[in-house]
């Protein structure tokens, strides 16, 4: 599909300047394409708190219960500044939660925000290998948290959570907020 849209010169230019591209076709596609982005960031920001949701230590649970928790203004922050990622076995929790579908998949187009990691070969023997070092030390950690860990050591990311699993995973950086 296409439109024809009208703007000067000057609108050109900035758009060229703001998206970082030469073509100005390829500026406006990239501009409105960030435009929706935003205004999907400020319906999530807006949903939050307005939602059942089943009790979990999950810093999106925070997110999406709490409007003006220290949790809920960090994620946005991380949102907005386009540093949120997501495994699929974190996004598969975090709907799980919602209590009705609706919600589920309203929160579930927003959560596309956040950019998606894939768990590699590699990584699902890592937090087996995780797994099995913290069961040494007397705590069983649910796969998703151990897939979890071993993705951010492999791309040497921070962890946001409040969830006492991650304390004890050795090299790990966690994310805390201002």
């Amino acid at each position: 599909m296409s439109i024809t849209v009208e703007l000067n010169s000057d609108e050109i230019a900035q758009m060229t300047r703001f998206t970082n591209q030469q073509d100005g076709a390829r500026a406006v596609a990239q501009a409105a394409r960030e435009y929706l982005r935003i205004c999907r960031l400020r319906e999530l920001s807006a949903m939050s708190g307005l939602v059942d949701y089943d009790d979990d230590p999950c810093i999106w649970v925070s997110f999406f219960t709490r409007p003006s928790s220290r949790e809920k203004l960090a994620v946005d922050e991380l949102l907005a500044t386009d540093r949120a990622a997501l495994l699929g076995p974190v996004v598969a929790e975090v709907l799980r939660g919602f209590r009705r579908r609706e919600q589920a998949d309203w929160a579930a187009s927003r959560l596309r925000l956040a950019h998606y990691v894939t768990a590699e070969w590699d990584d699902w023997r890592q937090a087996a290998d995780l797994g099995r070092e913290q069961a040494k030390r007397g705590r069983d950690l649910p796969i998703t948290d151990l897939a979890l860990a071993a993705v951010a050591l492999r791309l040497d990311a921070h962890v946001y959570t409040t969830d006492p699993h991650f304390d004890g995973i050795d090299g790990l950086k966690r994310f805390w907020p201002a």
